[in-house]
């Protein structure tokens, strides 16, 4: 697949059916709940006094990254002539499910996550419905699967304001554009480092030899088939990574991205490393979408996960209207530029998408590709459940030799059964 420099205006369109498109709305009020749906008629009255609680990760309240959160709310407050006082949690995306649920009450009114988590909180009456020109901006300024990412039972339940997949960087000193397209030909020529003990990148190899989950990923009831002769080959694929010389597994014998420029030469990460990985690879930086994989003799393009992170609004909050208002003001064009301007959280508005700054940035056109080329929605059906530890166990029997090429079957089949219990029982 073509490693393409900018995005250009016909791939802008597949971009388009990704859900990577948005347009301005009137913001509104009228509160909402997990049952009935927040809508939206216009501005907020009588802010004066009234308080918003935002929870989100650590680097948008950092001055260094230029504190994104905070000038937002104080960009809310002057635009609107509001009187809102904001205060702020730190609360990491990927941890807002596991803070939020231990007491909804008490949890922030405005918080940001990973949409993975977007069924458990509905079901923890932890997230208010969207209705109205809330649910119509969401649907009109997203494609299908972004809308989805946020959707549980045809409802919208939060405003997608970035993609949240991963991709490679890579030392151009040591690997051409033409070397990144080949994981087997990378491994040749230099060193890789690979999560294999992660479970949200070991998929990327099964996923690429025909394996699925949860059929278009919203199937519950179709399992995971990662088993049989193409589970096998996978296997015996990653054996013989793992006993490459020139392949290092993170947090096994790796060395992270700090390794990078000395230890290793190409790493498997998010836009969220970009400015680490740019302190330690300087003008050598480059990202690409994923490489393909020689399984059994074959190249197959490797897959990873595809999500976004959304903002969501408590339906416990005292002033649930408001607070709806500002969750969409974070996913306004504006916020997402500043966004990625502050941290390279890649925007999702297709007016941004063709800004000569967005193009310009190898990390978006790399995350761009990934979502549009080797990349998989993400599941968030109730048997995924099932699949995050024993994935991650797989992957550190993998990498600590314990499996073999002569008992591969045995521990794939053993994988496979785990990884369906809650479709088997």
């Amino acid at each position: 697949m073509n490693n393409l420099k900018k995005i250009t205006a016909s791939a802008l369109a597949l971009v388009l059916s990704l859900g990577l498109v948005a347009c301005n709305t009137k913001p509104g009020t009228n509160g909402g709940s997990t049952d009935k749906p927040a809508t939206s008629e216009g501005k907020t009255e009588g802010t004066a006094g009234k308080k918003l609680l935002v929870w989100g990760p650590a680097e948008d309240q950092a001055e260094a990254s230029g504190n994104w959160l905070k000038k937002q709310a104080e960009e809310f407050n002057k635009e609107k002539g509001y009187d809102v006082k904001f205060e702020f949690g730190t609360v990491a995306e990927p941890d807002a499910k596991t803070e939020v649920l231990k007491d909804v009450s008490a949890a922030a009114d405005v918080y940001l996550f990973a949409n993975d988590q977007t069924r458990e909180l509905v079901e923890g009456q932890a997230l208010a419905r969207l209705g109205g020109n809330f649910e119509e901006y969401v649907k009109t300024t997203n494609g299908d699967n972004y809308v989805s990412s946020v959707t549980v039972d045809d409802a919208v339940y939060a405003f997608p304001f970035t993609s949240n997949t991963w991709f490679m960087y890579y030392d151009k000193s040591v690997f051409s554009e033409e070397d990144v397209k080949s994981l087997d030909t990378m491994l040749e020529k230099g060193r890789v480092e690979f999560p294999l003990q992660n479970s949200w990148y070991i998929q990327a190899f099964f996923l690429a030899n025909g394996g699925t989950m949860f059929g278009d990923s919203t199937d519950n009831e179709a399992g995971i088939d990662f088993g049989g002769e193409k589970g096998y080959e996978v296997a015996h694929y990653l054996v013989d990574l793992v006993a490459n010389k020139n392949f290092f597994v993170t947090d096994q014998n790796g060395f992270g991205i700090g390794g990078l420029g000395k230890d290793i030469d190409a790493f498997f990460s998010g836009s969220w490393d970009a400015n680490n990985v740019k302190e330690k690879l300087g003008d050598n930086m480059g990202a690409a979408q994923l490489p393909t994989a020689k399984i059994n003799g074959q190249d197959k393009q490797l897959i990873s996960f595809a999500g976004t992170k959304a903002v969501g609004v408590n339906p416990n909050s005292k002033d649930q209207a408001l607070a709806m208002e500002f969750a969409q003001w974070l996913a306004r064009p504006e916020a997402q530029k500043a966004h990625f301007e502050a941290r390279n959280v890649i925007p999702a508005h297709k007016d941004l998408l063709e800004d000569p700054t967005i193009q310009a940035s190898e990390v978006a056109v790399a995350e761009m590709n990934t979502m549009l080329n080797t990349s998989f929605l993400q599941p968030f059906v109730a048997g995924m459940s099932q699949w995050w530890d024993p994935a991650a166990n797989f992957g550190t029997q993998l990498a600590s030799g314990e499996i073999k090429h002569d008992n591969v079957e045995k521990y794939v089949d053993e994988f496979n059964k785990q990884i369906n219990s809650s479709v088997l029982d």
